[in-house]
């Protein structure tokens, strides 16, 4: 990406993520430097972007709507396609945002078997046939713990699915 002239060896992209941006104060100059030269359309992108992403951080379901519709007002009316384009779909999805900000769920545990699945895939990649590859996978990401030959039987934690107590 191009560097933005005026604002020396940082690039707008480090800028405009939060996460990225440096705790020193010559940065805030530089990210005020940076949206005065970026152009009306990328800084009211961004902003709408991190606005959004308050609407996740907020502390009930009450306060998630009341971000979330003043988020979508302004989202409709930006006329930038893009963004519009994801307000509309916000818009149809409303109520289970604000369900899973009330609730605190989010899709983490899907996205951990996912990558749990990929790495196993990588790793059986040189397996003669799927079946002892679909049989790893149940192994990895099922609930199953074969007794093993030679090891010592342990008791299961209580209230898990299949376990059987295990008499001294």
């Amino acid at each position: 990406m191009p560097r933005v002239p005026g604002v020396p060896h940082i690039r707008p992209s480090r800028l405009l993520r939060p996460s990225r941006n440096c705790p020193h104060q010559c940065s805030q100059s530089r990210l005020e430097a940076l949206k005065k030269r970026a152009g009306s359309r990328l800084v009211r992108a961004w902003e709408l972007k991190e606005d959004l992403r308050a609407v996740f951080r907020a502390a009930d379901g009450s306060e998630a709507a009341e971000l979330l519709d003043d988020w979508m007002h302004r989202a409709a009316y930006c006329k930038i396609a893009k963004v519009v384009a994801v307000e509309k779909k916000v818009r149809r999805r409303r109520d289970d945002i604000i369900a899973a900000v009330e609730l605190g769920i989010s899709n983490g545990r899907v996205e951990a078997i996912n990558n749990k699945i990929k790495v196993t895939v990588r790793m059986g990649y040189g397996f003669r046939n799927t079946d002892n590859l679909v049989a790893l996978l149940m192994l990895r990401c099922g609930d199953c713990q074969p007794q093993l030959p030679g090891r010592p039987v342990k008791a299961r934690k209580k209230g898990v699915k299949g376990a059987k107590s295990v008499a001294a």
